[in-house]
C-alpha cells in the first residue's frame, strides 16, 4: 500500500504552488507472516530526474522518530543504517542492494502485528515521501478437541458434542460439522443447530482465535449409528475440510462414537405360517415381531388359557411359537406381548392372532377348471394431518386428524401421539359413531393440551402456549375392522418471533484507515428462517457502502434459550476513510415468517426491526486541498489581488499567512467559506512582490499536524 503525506509533525517543502512529490515509495511483505518464522519487510523507492533521496526511517509510527532503523541512501549501497529506539534483538537491516531497504523480523511473535509499519524518504530539502502497510501474524491452527457428547440418548431427544480449537487469526477460520453413518456421509446440514462462541485459555493472544462450536441435533429412530465430526479449515493453512476424519492430527478433525437411540416398542405384529386354511393335524408357526431398542422381549399367551405353556423359541429379531401337530384345543386367539426399559420407564405393547382349524385332514379333490375371476380389493382408510393454524411460539396450535373409509371399512379407534405407535397417547377416542365422539385422556397428555371432537371424520387437538418441547413428530393413528392401523405423521416447526435488535460495542468517532464498528444483537426466528442485515445512510439519505462492508455472523446463547431459538450476532466493521464522514448503520431483522424484507429507514426500531447507528465521525490530518490568486493575470503596481487557500482536516484546520523573507510581517486573513483569503488592495513592487506560504495545522489525537503551500506574486 502506497500512500503520500502532506502532513508531519514539522515543516516540509513543496517546490511548485501545487504539491508534487518525485519520489514514489512502497512497502510490502514479500513472504508469508507466520508466527515463530522470519518476517521481511521490504521498502522500495524511485526517484524521477533531478530528486535525491537521502534518508529512510523506518517506524511503526507515523512519524520518522522513533524508529527503528534510520538508513543513509544517497550513496550506493550498501547503505549505513542505524538502530533506532523501536529495534530490538529481533529486528536486523539488509541494505545491500540499491533502491530498497529490508527490515527483519526474526522469531515473529503476535505482538509484531496488528501495527502499521511506515517507510519514510526524506530528500535534501527535508520533503518526506510515505508509504505504510499493516502486518497479520497467522497462527497454525489446532488439531480440534471434542468435548460434552451425548450420543447415548432417547428418542426425540437431542444429539449433541461441542468442539474446541484454536482457528488462526481472527476471521481466518472456522469449525464446520460433518455427519456419518456406517463411515459414509450422509447430509443433515439442514437439521443441525450449530452455536458458536469465542472462548480464551491462559496463554491465548490477540493473533489466535479459539473457538468452541457446539452441535445439538434431534434424535430420530432413523439416526441410529451416526457419529459426528468436526473439522477446522483455515484460509491459509487448510482452506477445506476432508471428506472423512481419517487421520485427526492431519485432517484437523474430531469425531465422535456412533450414536445409540433409544426407544420403546412399537409396530409390533404376528405373521401366521403357512397362511392357508389349518386343519388338525398340520403344523403352524405363529411369528411375532416389533421394534425397539433395548431390544424388546416376547411372551405369549393364549387367550382364555394364560396357565398354558407355549414352545417359544427366538430365531434371530422374531420370536416364535411352532404347533407340530394341530388339535381342536390349539384354536382361539393368541397375544404377543413385546416390551422393553428405556431409562428405567417400562414399555410395553400387544398383538394378537386366531387360530382357525378345520376338522382331519383329507385330500382334496381336484377342483374343476373355474374362470379367472378378479379379487375384489379391501376397502381402506384414508387419513390425513394438517396444522390449521400458525405454529409460533406461545399460540395455539391446532392439530387436526381427518379419516375416510371404504363402503365395508368401519373406523373404531383414533390415537394421538408423539410415539409411532398407539400407546402411549396424548388422546384416545372412540370413533365409530356419530360424533361429538368420546375421547380418553392418555399418559402424554398435558394441561396445555385439548380436544374437540364434534365434528365428523376430524378429531382436533390443540396445543396452548406453543412451547420449544413441543417440537415433535405427531402420529394419528386410526384403527378399523379389516385395516388394524392406518397413520398420518406430521411434523411441528415451532416459529419463534424475531425480537428488536440491540447495538453493542460501537466505534464511530475514529482516525481515518482506523475501523468503524458495532455489534448487532437479536433473535432472528426459528433455525435457517431469519437473518440480520445492513444498511447505510448519511443525512437521512440510503448511502450504499456494501462493498466497503464486512460481517461477522455467529449464532450466540443467552440464559434461558431453548433449541428453538436462533439468537444472533452481527458484526460489521468498516476501514474509515474520508468518503465515511457522517455516515450511520443500520441493522435490520428479517424473518420469511414474520418480516421477509427490509424497510427502506430504520424509523420506528419496534416495528421495522431495526436499530441504528449516530453519523460516524472519521478524523484526519491536514493537507493542502488548492491554493491560487484571483485574478490569475499578469500583476502591476496599484492592482488589487487575492490569496486563496484550502485545506482540508478534521477537526478543521486553522490558517497562518507568511510572506518569506518578511515573517515579521503581518497579513490579514478571513474565511471566505471554505478558503482563508488575504486580500492585498494595492500592490507595491518592493513590499508586496515575492513568494507567500498558506500554512495550515490541525491536532488530530492529540498530535498537531501542519501542512503548506507556496506561491508566488510577481509585479
Amino acid at each position: 500500500m502506497s500512500r503520500r503525506f502532506a502532513y508531519l509533525r514539522t515543516f516540509f517543502i513543496s517546490t511548485l504552488c501545487l504539491q508534487v512529490y518525485a519520489i514514489n515509495v512502497t512497502t510490502t511483505w514479500p513472504n508469508d507472516t507466520f508466527v515463530g518464522t522470519i518476517a521481511t519487510l521490504k521498502c522500495s523507492w524511485t526517484a524521477s530526474p533531478g530528486e535525491t533521496p537521502s534518508k529512510l526511517f523506518l517506524s511503526s509510527n507515523d512519524n520518522t522518530i522513533p524508529n527503528f532503523f534510520a538508513c543513509d541512501i544517497n550513496t550506493d549501497p550498501p547503505y549505513t543504517c542505524t538502530r533506532g529506539a523501536l529495534a530490538l534483538d529481533r529486528h536486523t537491516v539488509n541494505s545491500s542492494l540499491r533502491g530498497y531497504v529490508t527490515m527483519l523480523i526474526n522469531n515473529l511473535q503476535c505482538s509484531d502485528g496488528n501495527i502499521t509499519y511506515f517507510c519514510f524518504i526524506e530528500d535534501f530539502l527535508k520533503s518526506l515521501a510515505v508509504s505504510y502497510t499493516g502486518l497479520t501474524v497467522k497462527v497454525q491452527p489446532t488439531v480440534p478437541t471434542i468435548s460434552n457428547v451425548q450420543t447415548d440418548v432417547q428418542v426425540y431427544s437431542n444429539i449433541t458434542a461441542t468442539c474446541t480449537a484454536a482457528l488462526g487469526y481472527p476471521k481466518a477460520g472456522q469449525i464446520v460439522w460433518r455427519v456419518y453413518k456406517n463411515r459414509k456421509s450422509v447430509e443433515l446440514s439442514s437439521e443441525l443447530r450449530i452455536t458458536v462462541l469465542n472462548v480464551t485459555q491462559p496463554g491465548d493472544d490477540k493473533c489466535n482465535v479459539r473457538t468452541t462450536s457446539s452441535v445439538t441435533l434431534y434424535a430420530y429412530i432413523i439416526y441410529q449409528n451416526i457419529s459426528l465430526a468436526c473439522f477446522v479449515i483455515n484460509q491459509d493453512f487448510k482452506p477445506t475440510a476432508p471428506e472423512n476424519c481419517t487421520n485427526p492430527a492431519t485432517d484437523l478433525c474430531a469425531q465422535t462414537g456412533p450414536t445409540v437411540v433409544t426407544y420403546p416398542v412399537y409396530g409390533v405384529w404376528i405373521l401366521i405360517q403357512p397362511d392357508s386354511n389349518l386343519y388338525v393335524g398340520t403344523s403352524v408357526t405363529l411369528i411375532c415381531q416389533a421394534h425397539g431398542n433395548p431390544l424388546p422381549t416376547y411372551s405369549w399367551t393364549k387367550v382364555g388359557d394364560e396357565n398354558r405353556t407355549l414352545s417359544i423359541a427366538m430365531n434371530g429379531l422374531f420370536s416364535t411359537v411352532t404347533f407340530n401337530r394341530l388339535n381342536p384345543m390349539d384354536a382361539g386367539d393368541y397375544s404377543c406381548t413385546v416390551s422393553n426399559v428405556v431409562k428405567n420407564v417400562n414399555y410395553s405393547t400387544t398383538a394378537y392372532k386366531t387360530i382357525s382349524i378345520y376338522g382331519e385332514t383329507t385330500p382334496a379333490p381336484t377342483p374343476p377348471p373355474a374362470a379367472i375371476i378378479t379379487a375384489k380389493p379391501k376397502p381402506i382408510i384414508t387419513v390425513t394431518s394438517t396444522w390449521l393454524s400458525d405454529t409460533i411460539m406461545g399460540s395455539t396450535a391446532t392439530l387436526k386428524c381427518d379419516w375416510t373409509a371404504e363402503t365395508g371399512e368401519i373406523p373404531s379407534k383414533l390415537f394421538i401421539s408423539s410415539f409411532d405407535d398407539t400407546i402411549p397417547n396424548y388422546f384416545a377416542c372412540d370413533i365409530d359413531f356419530d360424533p361429538p365422539y368420546s375421547c380418553t385422556r392418555g399418559v402424554l397428555a398435558l394441561e396445555r393440551h385439548m380436544v374437540n371432537s364434534s365434528l365428523q371424520g376430524s378429531v382436533i387437538m390443540h396445543i396452548s402456549n406453543l412451547q420449544c418441547s413441543d417440537k415433535l413428530l405427531y402420529f394419528c393413528f386410526v384403527q378399523g375392522a379389516i385395516h388394524y392401523l392406518t397413520v398420518a405423521d406430521l411434523q411441528i416447526n415451532i416459529k419463534v418471533r424475531p425480537t428488536v435488535p440491540i447495538l453493542s460495542n460501537v466505534r464511530l468517532d475514529v482516525q481515518e484507515t482506523s475501523v468503524i464498528t458495532a455489534t448487532c444483537t437479536a433473535v432472528v426466528d426459528y433455525p435457517n428462517t431469519g437473518r440480520i442485515i445492513w444498511k447505510s445512510y448519511r443525512n437521512g439519505l440510503s448511502f450504499d457502502i456494501n462493498s466497503d462492508l464486512r460481517y461477522t455472523n455467529v449464532k450466540v446463547n443467552q440464559p434461558g434459550d431453548d433449541e428453538c431459538t436462533v439468537r444472533t450476532q452481527s458484526i460489521v466493521t468498516i476501514t474509515a476513510y474520508r468518503r465515511h464522514q457522517n455516515i450511520s448503520l443500520a441493522c435490520f431483522v428479517i424473518s420469511q415468517d414474520f418480516k421477509p424484507t427490509a424497510s427502506n429507514n430504520c424509523t420506528d426500531p419496534a416495528s421495522d426491526l431495526c436499530a441504528q447507528t449516530d453519523p460516524a465521525t472519521v478524523i484526519y490530518p491536514v493537507s493542502i486541498e488548492s491554493l491560487f490568486m484571483e485574478p490569475t493575470f499578469p500583476q502591476y503596481e496599484g492592482d488589487a489581488v487575492t490569496l486563496k487557500c484550502q485545506a482540508v482536516g478534521n477537526p478543521l484546520p486553522t490558517y497562518t499567512w507568511i510572506k518569506v523573507g518578511d515573517e515579521n510581517r503581518t497579513l490579514s486573513s478571513v474565511m471566505d467559506g471554505l478558503f482563508s483569503t488575504v486580500n492585498l488592495t494595492s500592490l507595491n513592487k518592493t513590499l508586496d512582490a515575492g513568494e507567500y506560504r498558506c500554512l495550515a495545522s490541525n491536532v488530530v489525537n492529540n498530535m498537531k499536524y501542519f501542512a503548506y503551500d507556496f506561491i508566488t506574486i510577481t509585479i
